[in-house]
């Protein structure tokens, strides 16, 4: 079943961020990452929302396992601990 994975963080500087998080694409690509979708925080543009789709739950922790990461967000400019959540869709219900 096809996973979500969902990275919060604040970062110092948007630009730099941006960069890097695009240099890291292949990375991405190479655990199976499907698509990918960057959300900043409307009162607080250092907060960063990253969703990415992956086709496992397997794929989406060999990524989040990767030191290759930790060092992307390192030089990155990420401030402090990330926060990560894994997540499945659900059948959505009628209201």
């Amino acid at each position: 079943m096809a996973s979500t994975l969902v990275i919060r963080h604040q970062i110092g500087d948007y630009d730099v961020w941006r960069s890097a998080f695009d240099r890291d694409a292949p990375d991405r690509r190479e655990h199976g990452c499907t698509q990918e979708a960057v959300f900043r925080g409307v009162d607080d543009p250092t907060t960063i929302l990253v969703a990415m789709e992956y086709p496992s739950r397997d794929a989406a922790l060999g990524f989040l396992g990767n030191p290759a990461l930790k060092a992307a967000m390192q030089t990155s400019g990420v401030v402090g601990e990330p926060i990560a959540v894994l997540g499945e869709a659900l059948t959505p219900q009628s209201v």
